[in-house]
């Protein structure tokens, strides 16, 4: 996969009801990403520092079941490795009964397929510098679908989803499939790499070990 020049390649909610169990449940599972206090660790950069401190308050409660409604984060390209195992992803948890709201760039195409399949699939343009609308939409579809899991797809993705959004709890992971610079990870709460030894990379990045995670591609 190409990694483009700029680096990128309130209040209490009811109770939801509980996923059936299936296949899927091994992902939310896998990706389920628990309250920490966190420990902040010396940082190398501004960057290390703000991706190493914890970002929960004390007032939030430990999550003890899985994330019941998850927001996809995807601005990939028209065609890719990663974006193929993002639509295959997708369109399986929808049909395990998983909620879930997807985030894409602008694609007629890939639009289509996931409506199809019944997903509520909304278009931004994750365009460049002088994009200003892109983080915006992705916060107010944060404030409308009330997700417990923001799901972003490599460093363009995670790097325009806020840090917060008022009135909203909600926790941030990113999939990564390559060694991207984690600066444009610095919102996110977890990590979660492909292969083991990305994993490995994170630490050696000094990203926290307790908030990285391996979940290898197998839909």
């Amino acid at each position: 996969m190409s990694v483009p020049k700029n680096g990128h390649e309130t209040g209490d909610k009811p109770e939801r009801e509980k996923l059936p169990e299936s296949a899927a449940d091994a992902v939310v599972e896998a990706a389920e990403l628990p309250v920490l206090e966190g420990e902040i660790l010396p940082p190398e950069s501004a960057a290390a520092e703000a991706y190493a401190a914890p970002r929960y308050r004390d007032e939030q409660p430990q999550r003890e079941t899985p994330p019941q409604k998850v927001l996809q984060v995807m601005a990939g390209a028209k065609h890719g490795g990663a974006e193929a195992f993002f639509e295959r992803m997708v369109l399986a948890l929808n049909r395990s009964g998983l909620r879930q709201r997807v985030i894409i760039r602008h694609d007629v195409d890939r639009a289509a397929r996931l409506k199809a399949d019944g997903l509520d699939v909304v278009q931004v343009p994750f365009g460049g510098w002088f994009d200003f609308t892109t983080t915006k939409s992705i916060a107010q579809e944060i404030d409308r679908f009330e997700p417990d899991l923001v799901f972003s797809w490599m460093s363009r993705a995670a790097s325009r989803v806020p840090r917060e959004v008022p009135g909203m709890r909600f926790v941030h992971a990113a999939r990564l499939g390559g060694y991207y610079d984690l600066k444009y990870y610095a919102n996110c709460d977890h990590l979660v790499g492909n292969t083991r030894d990305l994993v490995r990379y994170f630490a050696d990045k000094r990203w926290p070990p307790e908030r990285a995670h391996y979940l290898p591609n197998f839909v």
